[in-house]
């Protein structure tokens, strides 16, 4: 009998190691899904603010023309008072 209840609970052993393996792997694979994903979302957010600074910095030089546009019109005007006094 003790041989008996020795395999029992050596089977009931193996039973609770299958059941944590398969826990061990169930959370290996759910926190590389997790990681994938994280990677995919970082990505996402590169690729948008690279996009966002992309169109400052095109904000940026068509300012930057406008504003030298404007401080030749100025340098003009400047120009045609003097020439009117």
């Amino acid at each position: 009998m003790a041989l008996v209840d020795k395999l029992n609970m050596a089977e009931q052993e193996i039973s609770t190691l299958h059941t944590q393996l398969a826990k061990v792997r169930t959370g290996k694979h759910q926190a590389e899904t997790e990681r994938v994903e994280a990677g995919k979302l970082q990505d996402r957010m590169i690729q948008k603010l690279q996009s966002k600074l992309e169109e400052v910095k095109t904000w940026n030089r068509e300012l930057t023309e406008n504003n030298e546009f404007k401080e030749m019109q100025l340098l003009e005007s400047n120009a045609n008072c003097d020439r009117a006094r």
